[in-house]
């Protein structure tokens, strides 16, 4: 019989008795994650979750493991020691009990694990492709969170929940956006990103500008910063926004057709996205834009990469800063070739693989009062 009052204490010493999974080498730096629910007097877990690490993984982990637990997840610490983080789950009678070992460092038999170990080229394709969803995702959730015109200077971060279906993106269709100083943001964005490096062995993360994305089998996970004054230090370098400038400027009064400088990948991906339906709640006869992902596969053939995001503009001001979020994004992918017209922002990213392109419908666009 377990009572509330020793809940955690029995927790705790059936986790150090229970067995080690055979996959962890107990002469190694590990950890061990359990989740226990206390049901009418009756205490149960699940199967355990932990891997190796070296011993400076394990030290950044378990320092991550704690800020990850009470500043992002908002659960509150019960235990905190060198070898032990209790936290609750939801309410007091569900806790996560997570154990890390550290061996005796004058044991020189010890052998340190490799995080970096060898690969085979499937899992290495199987990482590439990863990282890939992974930078999609990031510049979703980038597009998602400010075409809505959130201020720049209040600190904040959104979560987003996207799934993949083959090569397909699938965009979620909400978002959390939680209030944080930036002191506290300037902790949790780490924290995150190490936690979710170190976890599972099996997911593949990527920290890129203000987003920190980690992915399993088939779901992605993307949290996106808003730290104001970091976003410029993260990006100093005058000279590549004078070379981005000078490119976007190569257009002609005449936006209708892009000019014969542009890129003719470009210019045939913006045709293809003109020529695109609008989503479900996009009025196709007030200005509205439309923003669609392409492959490039072959000799120049474009393929369309999952849904399009549409979304109405409200007066010239929504869309000035609609382009300038999406010059932004042009920087941040390291773009190629970017080109920015009164009706379109394109640009080629990831070593010359896709094409970006944002189409402003802007006819009979109520202009905002001077």
């Amino acid at each position: 019989m377990v009572t509330p009052q020793d809940f955690v204490e029995k927790a705790i010493k059936m986790a150090k008795t229970n067995p080690v999974p055979e996959s962890i080498d107990i002469n190694a730096p590990y950890f061990i994650r359990y989740s226990f629910e206390l049901q009418d007097s009756r205490m149960d877990h699940n199967r355990p979750e932990g891997r190796n690490l070296s011993i400076q993984d394990l030290e950044a982990f378990r320092s991550a493991e704690k800020k990850y637990a009470s500043l992002f997840l908002k659960r509150k610490i019960v235990i905190s020691t060198e070898d032990c983080l209790v936290y609750n789950w939801g309410d007091d009678s569900e806790i996560i009990v997570t154990l890390y070992h550290f061996p005796d460092n004058n044991n020189n038999a010890i052998k340190q694990p490799e995080t970096d170990c060898t690969r085979t080229e499937e899992e290495m394709k199987t990482i590439k492709n990863k990282l890939n969803y992974l930078k999609r995702a990031m510049m979703q959730a980038n597009e998602l969170s400010f075409s809505d015109g959130a201020d720049v200077n209040t600190p904040f971060y959104d979560r987003y929940t996207f799934r993949t279906l083959g090569a397909r993106l699938i965009e979620p269709k909400t978002n959390a956006r939680f209030y944080e100083d930036t002191a506290t943001l300037s902790e949790i964005m780490p924290a995150f990103d190490t936690y979710t490096k170190f976890f599972n062995e099996r997911y593949v993360t990527l920290s890129k500008g203000n987003c920190v994305a980690t992915m399993s089998e088939e779901t992605i996970w993307v949290v996106l910063f808003n730290i104001p004054g970091q976003s410029k230090k993260s990006n100093p370098k005058p000279k590549r926004r004078r070379t981005v400038k000078k490119k976007t400027e190569a257009v002609t009064k005449d936006n209708t057709t892009p000019t014969p400088e542009v890129n003719p990948l470009i210019a045939k991906a913006v045709e293809m996205t003109k020529a695109l339906p609008v989503g479900n709640g996009t009025d196709i006869n007030a200005p509205y834009f439309i923003q669609c992902e392409l492959s490039v596969i072959g000799e120049g053939e474009l393929i369309q990469k999952g849904k399009p995001f549409s979304k109405n503009i409200i007066g010239d001001e929504e869309l000035a800063k609609l382009r300038k979020n999406h010059q932004r994004f042009a920087k941040t992918m390291k773009a190629i070739n970017p080109v920015s017209t009164d009706t379109y922002t394109a640009y080629i990213w990831n070593e010359g693989k896709n094409v970006s392109v944002f189409y402003y419908n802007t006819k009979d666009i109520v202009k905002t009062a001077a």
